[in-house]
C-alpha cells in the first residue's frame, strides 16, 4: 500500500495524516481478542495502574504474540512508513494502552460524574490569582484557542505553593495546547496579570449534579452541562 501524492501533501502541510478504515472491524476484533490472555500472562511488560490494580499499558506485544508480530510486518503499515521515511526502518515498540484518557491517568473513576464546560474569551487584570480549585472539582482540563501569544502575562503557572513565583511549570496558551490536572489541596495555580483576549475551553469533572448546576448558575451562558456522550468521549469510555 502506497500513499497518494495528495495524502503526502496533506501530511507535509498539516503534520499528520488520517487513514480511515485502514484495518477492518474483523481484523481489529482479532487483535482485541488476544488482549485478555496477554494482560494476565504475568509478563513484565504489563504495567499496572496503582489505584485500580488493572493493567493500563502492555508493552512488547510483537515479541509475545503471533498476531501482533504479524501486525508489525503488515504492508498497510510498513509500506507507508518506508515511503515517508525514505530509508529502512525497524519497529521499536508495539504496545496497547487500555486505560481511559483522564480517569485512567489520574486514577479516578469518572463514570457517571457530571462535567461542565466553560468558554472563556477575555481576561481581566484581576483574574489569575493563585488558588486551588473548590473541593467539588475532580479534574480540570484546559484547551487553549489563541492563535499567537506574545504577551508577558496570562500564562498559566503550576505552583508548589501559593506564591506566584514558586513555579513548577509555565504554560503559554497557544492554540491547541491541552493541560489537565487533578484537584488536590496543594494543586496551586494561577497566572500573572493580563488584560485582553485569552480564549480557552475549560472542562471540569465535578463530584455531583448539584456541583454542576452551581457552576452553570455561576457562569451563566458560558458554562453548561454536557451530556453523557461528551463525558464518555473525554473519559475514554
Amino acid at each position: 500500500m502506497r500513499l497518494s501524492e495528495e495524502q503526502l501533501t496533506c501530511l507535509h502541510s498539516q503534520g499528520f495524516l488520517v487513514l480511515p478504515d485502514l484495518f477492518s472491524g474483523a481484523e481489529v476484533d482479532a487483535l482485541r481478542a488476544r488482549l485478555p490472555a496477554l494482560f494476565t500472562d504475568g509478563h513484565e511488560g504489563n504495567i499496572v495502574v496503582r489505584e485500580s490494580g488493572e493493567v493500563g499499558t502492555s508493552l512488547g506485544l510483537h515479541l509475545r504474540d503471533e498476531c501482533f508480530s504479524a501486525l508489525r510486518r503488515h504492508p498497510r503499515l510498513v509500506e507507508p512508513a518506508l515511503q515517508i521515511l525514505g530509508e529502512p526502518a525497524y519497529i521499536q515498540q508495539v504496545k496497547v494502552n487500555v486505560k481511559a484518557a483522564f480517569s485512567g491517568k489520574f486514577g479516578l473513576d469518572l463514570a457517571g460524574r457530571p462535567a461542565t464546560l466553560t468558554v472563556r474569551g477575555r481576561c481581566r487584570s484581576k483574574d489569575g490569582k493563585v488558588h486551588t480549585d473548590s473541593r467539588s472539582k475532580l479534574i480540570t482540563a484546559l484547551i487553549y484557542l489563541n492563535d499567537d501569544w506574545s504577551g508577558g502575562g496570562g500564562q498559566l503557572r503550576l505552583l508548589r505553593s501559593n506564591n506566584i513565583e514558586d513555579v513548577i511549570a509555565e504554560v503559554p496558551p497557544h492554540a491547541g495546547t491541552l493541560i489537565c490536572f487533578r484537584n488536590r489541596e496543594n494543586a496551586w495555580h494561577g497566572h500573572t496579570s493580563y488584560e485582553g483576549p485569552r480564549r480557552a475551553l475549560q472542562l471540569n469533572w465535578v463530584v455531583d449534579d448539584a456541583a454542576a448546576r452551581k457552576s452553570e448558575r455561576r457562569h451563566g451562558v458560558s458554562a453548561f452541562l454536557k451530556n453523557f456522550s461528551f463525558r464518555s468521549f473525554f473519559a475514554g469510555k
